[in-house]
């Protein structure tokens, strides 16, 4: 091995180093990180990232779920997966500028488009217009659901807490499995771009690197959800760096890669003829203290 060349750090200084995701040699310091170090990095991003889409709902949709509820009648339930609704139809029961709510039993009303969101309870069916285009979803017809204030203010008040806090484990749990699934395939074009460029990392390294280089991009959009919810982002810029976020991911894949240490062996080939040291891959080269032994008794 030549003695010039750079060794590679050592696994526990490697581990140290791995702290931060936010810069390519950070990324790709995990690749020898442990996995309790690499585990506890993403739960903070995906924290972060939970906490926005809490903050967005708080904001954005709760205050007017809230005045629809208030505006419900008395009486009023989703009953063998038709809606019995007693008022006129249709009436808005809510209007912000992320949400709408709205009762059109036989959809009849052009939608509004003031709102990012339009939620919409049909006779058979609840529809949801958007940006994106135009979802139902039938209701249950094994099921009795109230749909009216008397019901739905107290449930609402005990229950919305809870719904939040569901909402957060299950965005925080659904980006870490994410991240390790999504690593399985992404892990294959760094590997061979760690054997193009002679970097000193193993298969396990690159799913790490792969799975922590898309926690820049979650960060990313952690950012956007906040900006959106106080207005600083429109629904069109907040789906394009969705988009974007997706690139981010894959352009700190490269990066990271191509910040991985070298391997040593590389060089073993390139010594240096006039050192005086004999390349062990050479055959025919003179090995160790015997041969020069015999060559001075002759």
């Amino acid at each position: 091995m030549d003695e010039n060349a750079t060794p590679s750090p050592p696994v526990e200084e490697t581990a140290r180093a791995a702290w931060q995701p936010l810069t390519f040699g950070g990324v790709a310091a995990f690749a020898r990180a442990g996995l309790s170090r690499l585990l506890g990095v993403q739960v903070l991003v995906a924290g972060g990232v939970a906490l926005s889409a809490v903050w967005f709902l708080a904001a954005a949709w709760l205050p007017t779920i809230e005045q629809a509820i208030h505006r419900l009648p008395e009486q009023g339930a989703i009953r063998h997966g038709q809606l019995q609704w007693p008022g006129d139809s249709p009436t808005r029961l809510a209007q912000g500028l992320f949400l709408s709510v709205v009762v059109d039993l036989d959809a009849s009303a052009p939608t509004d488009h003031t709102a990012d969101v339009q939620l919409e309870f049909g006779r058979r069916e609840i529809r949801l217009h958007s940006l994106l285009g135009y979802w139902a979803v039938p209701y249950p017809k094994g099921w009795l659901i109230a749909f009216n204030r008397a019901e739905l203010e107290p449930w609402w008040g005990a229950w919305h807490p809870a719904l939040l806090a569901g909402l957060a484990v299950a965005v925080l749990l659904g980006l870490l499995v994410s991240w390790a699934l999504l690593a399985l395939p992404y892990s294959v074009p760094i590997w061979r771009l760690a054997r193009w460029t002679g970097r000193d990392v193993d298969r396990a390294g690159c799913w790490r690197v792969a799975s922590m280089a898309q926690t820049p991009a979650a960060l990313l959009m952690a950012v956007a959800i906040v900006l959106y919810s106080q207005h600083q982002l429109g629904l069109v810029h907040l789906l394009a760096l969705w988009l974007v976020h997706w690139v981010v991911g894959w352009i700190y894949m490269i990066g990271a890669a191509l910040r991985l240490p070298r391997r040593t062996e590389t060089s073993s080939f390139l010594i240096n003829p006039f050192s005086g040291r004999a390349n062990p891959r050479n055959p025919f080269s003179r090995k160790g203290k015997s041969g020069k032994a015999d060559d001075k008794e002759k």
